[in-house]
């Protein structure tokens, strides 16, 4: 095929999916792609993760709750102030910063959260803030990136409390079916019934807003296929001193890139409508088809040719495992998997 100048192309047409797929395939074998669960951002109207780049952030009305908790081997109360009291229920630590010496002697000791009686360990950390609230933080299961970042660094184990319908689940206890907000009104009244609450304050506080729904977005685990971007990343630092930007300011959006990724990128979406991911499953082993054809797995049969893997492994051709039952992915790729190609699909022709 030849590319002849006026001529365009369509980032949705089978001949470019085709590209896309092929481009999944040799990165899958590469074994740069992989499928992990977990803590992600998710858009419950959307009913999908989204990758760091699809969301806004926003200045929105909320309270901030200062709730009191106990301390379990002295049974002294302490105060911890936060905006979603009905992450309590996944609170994995209590911490303050090593420089605060008003809870120094906190150290070691273990916090009992209020209202589920959970007993949590009270550490030093300095992601905790002095001067923000009263200068103690419960640390919940996916309650911003911050307590993503800090479960991961701590191998705490996420307990998430929402599912992805943005309702709390039977993590939460006594506000399980309860949309998001509807919880955090009902424990702050369950809070006031028992004086727990020693004051609210009216802030704006900053929110992750979906830039494609609007709804504010939630982080639960899920089972997504991710591209690798951590490994590379400073690898990667010194190329780009060798390209000439225009403008050269230009640069500076790359670098800022750069030093903004945090983690792989996940590159699988539950919508409908987008480029499918090629594969086939059964149980944990993955049908991997070979490049050179556009496939529809959730209404095509299984090729006959392909490669099955185990856990990122390969372990076979497809003839060799004629006992399985296959069934084609439902899901798709993220959007900017497809469009981050356009440049290879120009250079190609």
């Amino acid at each position: 095929m030849i590319l002849l100048i006026g001529d365009i192309y369509e980032t949705d047409s089978p001949e470019y999916r085709k590209l896309t797929q092929d481009t999944f395939i040799d990165l899958f074998k590469k074994e740069m792609i992989y499928e992990d669960s977990r803590v992600n951002n998710w858009d419950t109207k959307l009913q999908t993760t989204v990758a760091d780049s699809e969301i806004e952030y926003k200045e929105i009305s909320s309270i901030f709750n200062n709730v009191k908790w106990k301390v379990k081997e002295t049974g002294e109360e302490i105060i911890i102030g936060t905006t979603r009291p009905e992450l309590i229920c996944t609170c994995g630590m209590v911490i303050f910063n090593p420089e605060d010496k008003r809870y120094s002697h906190l150290d070691g000791k273990t916090a009992i959260t209020p209202m589920f009686g959970k007993e949590v360990p009270i550490r030093e950390h300095p992601f905790a803030q002095i001067e923000k609230g009263t200068g103690l933080v419960m640390m919940c299961s996916a309650g911003d990136l911050t307590d993503i970042q800090f479960f991961r660094e701590m191998g705490l184990k996420p307990k998430i409390a929402i599912n992805k319908e943005g309702r709390m689940n039977e993590k939460a206890s006594f506000l399980k079916g309860l949309k998001v907000k509807e919880a955090r009104e009902k424990i702050i009244e369950e809070l006031k019934k028992i004086n727990l609450i020693d004051k609210q304050e009216k802030i704006f506080h900053r929110t992750p807003i979906s830039e494609r729904s609007g709804a504010e977005i939630e982080f639960i685990e899920m089972p997504e296929f991710y591209l690798k971007q951590i490994d590379f990343v400073e690898k990667l630092k010194p190329i780009i001193n060798k390209i000439n930007f225009y403008p050269k300011e230009s640069k500076k959006i790359l670098e800022r890139w750069m030093d903004s990724v945090a983690i792989d990128w996940p590159i699988s979406r539950r919508r409908f409508y987008a480029t499918p991911i090629p594969l086939w499953r059964s149980d944990e082993y993955l049908v991997i088809p070979e490049k050179g054809s556009y496939h529809q797995p959730w209404k095509e049969p299984v090729p006959k040719k392909a490669d099955v893997y185990l856990n990122g492994k390969l372990m076979g051709k497809i003839s060799n495992f004629k006992n399985k039952k296959w069934i084609g992915e439902t899901r798709v790729f993220d959007t900017w998997f497809d469009s981050s190609l356009s440049e290879l699909n120009v250079i190609k022709f």
